[in-house]
């Protein structure tokens, strides 16, 4: 694990969600210089997801990958998506490159000094501090699913935790 040194490092932060992949690619904690959400439906759902996984890595050939840890969560409905943390860990290691997966906690950890608890309220701190994300979507009523566009923010977060990672979890240790 090499820590974020300020300099200039490609790190790909990767949201897969029931309708697809989130990814947002950042150049620095204010630099994202790639943002896409792919809508992936039927069967092949994962073998899709995979592919456009590999095709990311393979175009953007980043220095760092950072995913969303679901791999100590115990809800069996996130099988696929587990299966998929590892098929995805286990490429980008196989290419060299390092990879940070973060649950929920680490990310409202590091969002903890804005006050930031939700995944709308930590969206709007992002909003607030990378213009790329100045277009929040609705916030989500209970009896509607989250906007497809709130995986993005779900996939800076995730970045947005790496580049802060040794600010915020050295306090905790």
């Amino acid at each position: 694990m090499r820590p974020y040194t300020g300099s200039r490092e490609l790190v790909l932060a990767l949201q897969p969600s029931a309708r697809g992949l989130a990814c947002v690619l950042f150049e620095g904690p204010q630099s994202p210089v790639y943002l896409r959400m792919k809508d992936m439906r039927g069967r092949q759902k994962l073998a899709l997801t995979f592919e456009e996984v590999s095709e990311l890595i393979t175009n953007f050939e980043p220095e760092i990958v950072v995913l969303e840890n679901v791999l100590a969560m115990k809800d069996r409905q996130l099988t696929r998506r587990k299966r998929l943390q590892r098929m995805i860990t286990a490429y980008a290691e196989g290419r060299g490159l390092d990879v940070y997966a973060y649950t929920r906690a680490d990310i409202r950890a590091c969002f903890a000094d804005t006050g930031a608890v939700t995944r709308y309220e930590i969206a709007q701190v992002i909003a607030g501090r990378i213009h790329a994300f100045d277009e929040l979507p609705p916030k989500r009523k209970r009896w509607t699913s989250d906007h497809r566009r709130m995986f993005l923010f779900d996939a800076a977060a995730l970045a947005q935790t790496y580049f802060a990672r040794d600010e915020y979890f050295r306090s905790a240790l």
